[in-house]
């Protein structure tokens, strides 16, 4: 007798088709049991995706029953390669820069992760970030399921340390000055009332008050940061000075006190202290000038013109001498015509000469002119009154009508 035993029933599930990096697969499927798996990447009971490599496979399953029968069944299993994935260079940007979309990443479609970055929305913060160098990484997965990512690094640079010195206040009258104390040196002023090209700072045009300079400087990595101070301009205090009226060379000195306010210096050509000489200064016109300096060492100043007259030209010509007993005279010789004579035995309203008045001997005259400045000089001469002469006639005899002469 020969014995013909069936041929056992043997079957293979279907395989899902993996990506190659999906780890290994177990080979659970096949039935019955027990029965060896064989095949390109099968070791024992799991499929190595990698060993296989990307492709279509065949895995084979073999059962021997107990009659020692045996059959298989074999199914295709699909590797699937990962996507060639790509990510560009990233450049570095400062901590303080606004929050930036990554790109760069190919194919697109795919998703942004790393420190600070939102995984939603593929932005990146610097700030949240923080300083420092930080791995982004880009990640793509393509229609097959199959994933694949790539790395660039992004580096996060602190700003640069920035002081700015403290600033003297000012006089809003003080000339343009070149801003300065900002460090590292290299940076740019801005405020109110500089120049931001070339750091200048002109108080006046800022007038009174406190305003903010700000100082900032780029570094190499092109990261900005700025320091401020504040500087005060003090107003310019408003100086005033009286008009002068004109004088004489020899008024004497004029005291000076219309500056205000007070105190103050005064300067000049002719001018001591609080005094303007005339004569110092000689005849012309002269500029008085008045400083004053307040409490904030603001200086301001204010100039007045002072004219000085020189005297009138006066002479008087030589005097004749007279007898006492002479007819009083109308005198004269005095240049310019139109002053005034006085002196002993002079009449000063009519500028007549009385010698008897005026008595013997020799008498100053004084020819007095002012002219239309209200100047005044005099000339003077001697004028000489001679007493007369004494005369005597000795007592005369009678004589008769008929004697000779």
């Amino acid at each position: 007798n020969i014995t013909v035993n069936a041929q056992p029933t043997v079957t293979l599930g279907n395989f899902t088709a993996v990506c190659i990096d999906n780890g290994l697969v177990a080979l659970t499927t096949g039935l019955p049991t027990p029965g060896n798996y064989s095949g390109t990447g099968v070791s024992g009971t799991n499929f190595n995706p990698i060993a296989a490599t990307a492709g279509t496979h065949t895995i084979t399953y073999k059962h021997t029953d107990g009659n020692s029968c045996t059959d298989s069944a074999s199914k295709t299993i699909r590797v699937n390669a990962l996507p060639s994935v790509s990510l560009g260079a990233l450049s570095s940007v400062c901590v303080n820069a606004s929050a930036v979309t990554l790109s760069g990443g190919s194919p697109t479609g795919g998703t942004y992760s790393g420190t600070g970055v939102n995984s939603t929305t593929g932005v990146f913060n610097p700030t949240t970030a923080g300083i420092g160098t930080h791995k982004i990484t880009y990640t793509y997965g393509d229609a097959n399921g199959c994933t694949d990512t790539a790395s660039q690094m992004i580096t996060v640079n602190g700003l640069p340390t920035v002081t700015l010195s403290a600033l003297s206040a000012v006089c809003a009258g003080a000339p343009a000055f070149s801003l300065s104390g900002g460090s590292p040196v290299g940076g740019t002023y801005n405020g109110t009332g500089v120049n931001s090209t070339t750091g200048i700072f002109t108080p006046s045009s800022a007038t009174a008050g406190t305003y903010t300079i700000t100082y900032s400087y780029t570094d190499g990595n092109s990261c900005s940061n700025t320091a401020t101070q504040n500087i005060t301009v003090n107003a310019q205090p408003t100086v005033t000075l009286g008009n002068f009226t004109a004088v004489c060379i020899d008024n004497g000195l004029v005291a000076l006190t219309t500056g205000l306010p007070t105190p103050g210096n005064y300067s000049g050509t002719g001018v001591s202290g609080t005094n303007f000489n005339p004569i110092a200064a000689t005849a012309g016109t002269h500029t008085i000038t008045y400083k004053h300096t307040d409490g904030n060492s603001c200086t301001d100043s204010a100039s007045k013109t002072i004219r000085v007259n020189a005297l009138p030209s006066v002479s008087l010509g030589a005097l004749s001498s007279v007898c006492v007993n002479a007819s009083a005279v109308t005198l004269s010789g005095g240049s310019p015509t139109g002053g005034t004579y006085s002196g002993t035995g002079v009449n000063s309203t009519t500028g007549i000469f009385s010698p008897t008045t005026a008595g013997i001997g020799t008498h100053k005259i004084t020819y007095t002119y002012g002219d239309a400045n209200g100047c005044t000089d005099t000339a003077s001469q001697m004028i000489t009154v001679n007493g007369l002469p004494t005369v005597t006639l000795s007592a005369l005899s009678a004589v008769c009508a008929g004697a000779p002469a």
